[in-house]
Protein backbone atom coordinates (compact mmCIF):
# COMPACT_ATOMS: atom_id res chain seq x y z
CA UNK A 1 0.00 0.00 0.00
CA UNK A 2 1.18 3.70 -0.99
CA UNK A 3 0.19 7.16 -0.80
CA UNK A 4 1.34 10.15 -2.63
CA UNK A 5 0.10 13.96 -3.68
CA UNK A 6 -0.16 15.54 -7.34
CA UNK A 7 0.66 18.72 -8.28
CA UNK A 8 -3.56 19.12 -7.70
CA UNK A 9 -3.00 18.64 -4.01
CA UNK A 10 -4.95 15.34 -4.81
CA UNK A 11 -3.79 12.36 -2.89
CA UNK A 12 -3.41 8.37 -4.51
CA UNK A 13 -4.24 5.91 -2.14
CA UNK A 14 -3.37 2.34 -3.24
CA UNK A 15 -5.55 -0.37 -1.99
CA UNK A 16 -6.14 -4.45 -2.42
CA UNK A 17 -8.70 -5.07 -4.75
CA UNK A 18 -10.75 -7.04 -2.38
CA UNK A 19 -10.53 -3.81 0.03
CA UNK A 20 -11.86 -2.01 -2.46
CA UNK A 21 -14.63 -4.51 -2.89
CA UNK A 22 -15.62 -4.11 0.87
CA UNK A 23 -15.51 -0.53 0.55
CA UNK A 24 -17.96 -0.47 -2.30
CA UNK A 25 -20.44 -2.50 -0.27
CA UNK A 26 -21.13 0.11 2.14
CA UNK A 27 -24.66 1.31 2.33
CA UNK A 28 -24.09 4.99 3.18
CA UNK A 29 -21.59 6.08 0.08
CA UNK A 30 -22.70 9.54 -0.99
CA UNK A 31 -21.34 11.23 -3.78
CA UNK A 32 -17.79 12.10 -2.55
CA UNK A 33 -17.39 9.00 -1.33
CA UNK A 34 -18.53 7.26 -4.45
CA UNK A 35 -16.01 9.75 -6.87
CA UNK A 36 -12.87 8.64 -4.86
CA UNK A 37 -14.10 5.28 -5.12
CA UNK A 38 -14.68 5.54 -9.38
CA UNK A 39 -11.02 6.53 -9.63
CA UNK A 40 -9.78 3.33 -9.04
CA UNK A 41 -7.57 2.23 -11.80
CA UNK A 42 -5.11 -0.67 -11.85
CA UNK A 43 -1.82 -0.53 -9.89
CA UNK A 44 1.75 -1.37 -10.81
CA UNK A 45 0.88 -4.36 -8.63
CA UNK A 46 -1.00 -6.94 -9.00
CA UNK A 47 -4.18 -7.02 -7.19
CA UNK A 48 -4.50 -3.87 -6.08
CA UNK A 49 -5.67 -0.49 -7.15
CA UNK A 50 -5.15 3.23 -7.21
CA UNK A 51 -8.23 5.45 -6.01
CA UNK A 52 -7.51 9.25 -6.37
CA UNK A 53 -9.49 12.26 -4.67
CA UNK A 54 -8.96 15.18 -2.37
CA UNK A 55 -7.81 14.89 1.57
CA UNK A 56 -11.64 16.29 2.24
CA UNK A 57 -13.13 13.32 0.03
CA UNK A 58 -10.73 10.57 1.41
CA UNK A 59 -11.27 12.10 4.69
CA UNK A 60 -15.15 11.70 4.69
CA UNK A 61 -14.52 7.90 3.36
CA UNK A 62 -12.41 6.97 6.23
CA UNK A 63 -14.62 8.15 8.48
CA UNK A 64 -17.53 5.90 6.61
CA UNK A 65 -14.74 2.59 6.58
CA UNK A 66 -14.01 3.25 10.40
CA UNK A 67 -17.58 3.52 11.31
CA UNK A 68 -18.72 0.49 9.44
CA UNK A 69 -15.65 -1.47 11.42
CA UNK A 70 -17.03 -0.29 14.81
CA UNK A 71 -20.64 -1.26 14.17
CA UNK A 72 -19.77 -4.33 13.01
CA UNK A 73 -20.80 -7.72 15.04
CA UNK A 74 -17.72 -9.87 15.42
CA UNK A 75 -14.68 -10.05 13.14
CA UNK A 76 -14.71 -11.53 9.19
CA UNK A 77 -12.79 -11.37 6.18
CA UNK A 78 -15.49 -8.41 5.29
CA UNK A 79 -14.44 -6.52 8.15
CA UNK A 80 -10.85 -7.21 7.72
CA UNK A 81 -11.02 -5.53 4.32
CA UNK A 82 -12.55 -2.53 5.88
CA UNK A 83 -10.45 -2.08 8.33
CA UNK A 84 -7.11 -2.01 6.16
CA UNK A 85 -8.58 -0.04 3.75
CA UNK A 86 -9.16 2.36 6.82
CA UNK A 87 -5.24 2.10 7.76
CA UNK A 88 -4.12 2.41 4.15
CA UNK A 89 -6.11 5.95 3.61
CA UNK A 90 -5.01 7.31 7.21
CA UNK A 91 -1.62 6.23 6.17
CA UNK A 92 -2.00 8.46 3.40
CA UNK A 93 -3.35 11.10 4.96
CA UNK A 94 -0.99 11.69 7.67
CA UNK A 95 1.98 11.40 5.19
CA UNK A 96 0.34 13.23 2.61
CA UNK A 97 2.98 16.39 3.57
Amino acid sequence: MGAKANAKHELEVELESHELAAVRRLRTLDDIMTDVLDSARPSDVDGFVVLTGDRFAFEHLVGEIAHAVNVSRGWSARVEALSNAADAIELALANEW
